[in-house]
């Protein structure tokens, strides 16, 4: 086990599981977030997106109840402004997305000896 300092960077810190379920629209939000940042070229995670995320939110006990209401409240077009229902209610597969052959990473090249 390795010793963890303080200044010691969030992704370093044991992974604690985290056992939630999303409504399909949020759902498909997060995965557009994913596709952003990698088609920026920038490698990342649905987890990592999450983390972030909360990591940003620095809101106090009133505030974040304003969010939370205002998420409560909120509809498909607010959230997906004209996305297609049935894009929507496309079941995911459990688990990790797979990535297609040409977004798995590549193990390194070894160099010929001569």
């Amino acid at each position: 086990m390795s010793t963890l300092d303080r200044r010691d960077k969030l992704t370093r810190w044991p992974l604690h599981a985290v056992s939630i379920a999303l409504p399909a629209p949020i759902d498909l939000r997060l995965d557009q977030l994913f596709d952003a940042v990698r088609d920026e070229g920038h490698p990342t995670s649905r987890r990592e997106i999450v983390a972030a995320l909360i990591f940003a939110c620095q809101l106090s006990g009133p505030a974040l109840i304003e969010l939370l209401n205002g998420y409560r409240q909120a509809d498909l077009d607010t959230l997906l402004p004209g996305t297609d229902l049935a894009a929507v209610l496309v079941s995911r597969r459990p688990g990790r997305p797979r990535l297609s052959p040409h977004d798995r990473p590549r193990a390194p090249r070894r160099s010929r000896r001569e």
